[in-house]
């Protein structure tokens, strides 16, 4: 059981997503690489609660990893600038990767999956959330299969996100009101995912989803891989 400490708790429906995109999988002491950590709150909130050995977060934008740098300090927790394309990384240096609603505005996915592929260490695991068409779905899995990942589960968590935005929907209305001009105001609730814009509007028509994807980089023949995921255990970081 994870016990949300108070740094924690206005943004508990963000924490309860990377667990659910962590689907169990034990992180501890191991190396672990989120790709588009974006201002970090997510990787911090991994590495303090599960107990990763590092933890990196990588993100395109300089100025979201001056923010990292300036507010999340912890042992084995860094920030770097690179491109999910191009990550700045050596060969098999981690024992996960993480991609949480980032993909989506990537060129090449591809060149992104063969990234992950590279750095990722043999039995490694590949924990990724987005947006997706449901008629997308066989043919994504084709792309990780060729991509050399095995897919271990896919899961539509779509009823638990829109009710997590319908649960916080006043919350990130007030934080617009009070943080942005009039003026972006509008393109600020569109982003926020605040109900009647653009994304919660199309996963309630059935015309996006958003899923969970277990992937693994297969092990060496005769080698061990890390600790297994589970997809059964449940986090008890219930919609409140």
């Amino acid at each position: 059981m994870i016990e949300l400490q108070t740094q924690d708790e206005n943004e508990r429906y963000c924490r309860q997503l990377y667990l659910r995109t962590v689907n169990g999988c034990d992180l501890a002491g191991k190396d672990v690489v989120e790709v588009s950590c974006g201002r970090g709150g997510g990787a911090e909130f991994l590495h303090r609660h599960l107990g990763s050995n590092t933890m990196t977060g990588v993100d395109i934008a300089s100025s979201a990893i001056d923010f990292c740098r300036r507010v999340h300090r912890a042992p084995g927790l860094r920030f770097v600038q690179g491109d999910a394309e191009d990550l700045p990384l050596f060969d098999q240096s981690a024992d996960a990767v993480v991609n949480v609603e980032a993909s989506f505005c990537y060129a090449d996915l591809d060149r992104f999956f063969a990234e992950v592929q590279r750095v990722l260490r043999p039995g490694g695991y590949f924990l990724y959330a987005d947006l997706q068409t449901p008629g997308s779905i066989d043919g994504l899995k084709a792309r990780l299969r060729r991509g050399g990942f095995d897919v271990l589960t896919v899961d539509d968590i779509t009823p638990n996100v829109l009710t997590a935005l319908e649960l916080d929907a006043e919350r990130r209305a007030n934080l617009i009101r009070k943080n942005a001009s009039w003026y972006l105001r509008h393109a600020m609730a569109a982003f926020a995912g605040t109900p009647g814009s653009r994304i919660p509007t199309l996963l309630a028509q059935g015309r996006e989803g958003y899923f969970v994807f277990t992937l693994r980089k297969p092990a060496k023949p005769g080698s061990s891989s890390p600790s297994r995921c589970n997809a059964s255990v449940m986090v008890s970081l219930a919609l409140q």
